[in-house]
């Protein structure tokens, strides 16, 4: 298996639109865990994500999708995530 190329600021950019979509625990933290059982991650690896290790061409897609943005704004964060939104499913 190929190791995952690191975007600088990925794992930023998803915290970011967890919280613009509402993941947000009482003390202000994302809340990772709802949003990981919502949409059927592996918290674990979903970890990895917030820790700037990109995901698998098929699972970015997905996470774009489900993050209601683009693959292109998760990797470099241009342009601007609500111009992209994916909501269709």
């Amino acid at each position: 298996m190929a190791k995952s190329e690191a975007w600088p600021d990925f794992g930023v950019r998803v915290r970011q639109r967890l919280r613009e979509l509402g993941y947000v625990r009482p003390d202000g933290s994302e809340d990772i865990s709802r949003f990981t059982v919502k949409n059927g991650y592996v918290i674990t690896l979903f970890y990895k994500y917030l820790s700037n290790t990109t995901p698998s061409r098929e699972n970015l897609i997905r996470l774009a999708r489900d993050l209601q943005t683009s693959v292109e704004w998760l990797l470099t964060g241009h342009p601007e995530p609500q111009l992209y939104c994916l909501t269709e499913r």
